[in-house]
């Protein structure tokens, strides 16, 4: 019987506490923040949903502040001024997590035996 091993990349869209418990979990989970490219843009962007009050908006604003200040904490960070370029990069970052020796070695374990390499 051949047992196949699954590598699978799961996207979480959470706060930092929420990311500090992943990595309590899941020791090699990769951490990327998301930033905007400035202050204005955010404010530009949520008033442009709306969908909150000017009292929510700075309120959020405010809890983003408090969240950006964790940014230092994570692996990676993408500034969020053009959606396909944060797209690029997101994708930069999981394809060379992919190619890690770790990784390569789990999910090309034959190749390696077939080198010889331990």
């Amino acid at each position: 019987s051949t047992q196949s091993t699954w590598c699978t990349d799961v996207i979480l869209e959470i706060d930092f506490q929420g990311a500090l418990q992943i990595r309590k979990t899941f020791a090699n989970a990769v951490m990327i923040f998301i930033l905007p490219p400035s202050w204005e843009e955010l404010r530009s962007r949520r008033e442009r949903r709306g969908e909150d009050s000017a009292a929510v908006i700075e309120l959020r604003l405010k809890n983003a502040a408090e969240e950006m200040a964790q940014a230092g904490k994570f692996d990676f960070v993408i500034i969020n001024e053009l959606f396909e370029r944060a797209l690029f990069d997101l994708k930069a970052i999981v394809h060379a997590q992919r190619l890690r020796y770790s990784a390569q070695r789990r999910a090309r374990a034959d190749t390696f035996a077939a080198l010889n390499i331990p």
